[in-house]
């Protein structure tokens, strides 16, 4: 299932726990019920049985390295909570408002943790000295739910998303004008999909095969969202005091402490942290 998958589910069974709905006109009511109706998703390409393949081979792949790779326990790595407020949101948009205008909140938030995950690889001197690693990607994905022809209910229960790529080369993410350039790749990958005049779905089938070229260059990703308000389930004993993705990438979530702010979920060895937070707070403050 998808991130909105299963903050729908979350927030249908806490409404469903704290006021004690048990008539069927109490379900009807909620606009997150699931709804679970395969039909709705037209696939005349086969793109499921393609994307099924790609999975049970990537898996294999995995579980062979796992079997063949010696056990290794790192126990320097440490996780942090970063919070943006609406405040400093906006002052991200408004440093690369000339080179793009009209720019989201995931867009913006997601290109400035790419480049100061790429300014830290480069101050650690994992980078620069590397000839293999001209190029850099990020990974996220986009909801295709309102995007489909015809569009899917938004409750709908399952997975709907398509990846997208970004792709800078090092110099391009740290230079001075790297985190304008880092704004407008994401959104150029988010646009190819949006404006395909051949639906969202078009390229899916060959994205495995599109990943397998970047083996061996540096890619980080997002999971989740600022849309997902995870704190306003409540079951009865009061709102979550923390909500976290578990994750390889980092995790972005509405904030619980900022309205209009996000939080932003990371797991780094601690010096990799340390000199993480240390370039990305730089800006904000």
């Amino acid at each position: 299932m998808d991130g909105r998958t299963l903050s729908n589910f979350i927030k249908t069974w806490a409404s469903i726990n704290s006021k004690q709905l048990i008539g069927e006109d109490d379900y009807d009511n909620l606009d997150t019920i699931p709804f679970y109706d395969r039909s709705v998703i037209k696939d005349p390409k086969g793109i499921a049985s393609i994307l099924l393949r790609d999975c049970l081979r990537t898996r294999h792949q995995k579980d062979y390295k796992k079997a063949s790779a010696p056990a290794v326990h790192n126990n320097s790595l440490v996780d942090a909570t970063l919070i943006l407020d609406r405040g400093q949101i906006q002052g991200l948009k408004n440093l690369v408002s000339a080179q793009v205008p009209h720019v989201s909140t995931f867009v913006v938030v997601c290109a400035y943790v790419w480049t100061c995950m790429a300014k830290t690889r480069a101050a650690l001197g994992q980078e620069m000295n590397n000839e293999n690693q001209v190029e850099e990607h990020f990974i996220f994905a986009m909801d295709t739910r309102d995007r489909l022809d015809p569009p899917i209910p938004s409750n709908y229960f399952g997975n709907t998303i398509v990846p997208c790529l970004a792709t800078l080369k090092t110099s391009e993410l740290v230079g001075e004008k790297g985190f304008g350039n880092a704004v407008e790749e994401i959104r150029n990958a988010l646009y190819e999909n949006i404006n395909n005049e051949e639906g969202p779905l078009k390229g899916l089938e060959t994205f495995s095969d599109r990943i397998e070229t970047t083996r061996g260059q540096t890619k980080f990703g997002v999971a989740g969202s600022p849309k997902f308000d995870n704190y306003s389930a409540d079951f009865g004993w009061g709102k979550p005091k923390k909500y976290e993705i578990v994750t390889e990438k980092f995790g972005l979530s509405g904030s619980k402490e900022s309205e209009g702010g996000v939080e932003l979920g990371f797991c780094f060895p601690e010096i990799e942290m340390h000199a993480f937070t240390a370039i990305f707070t730089q800006r904000i403050t």
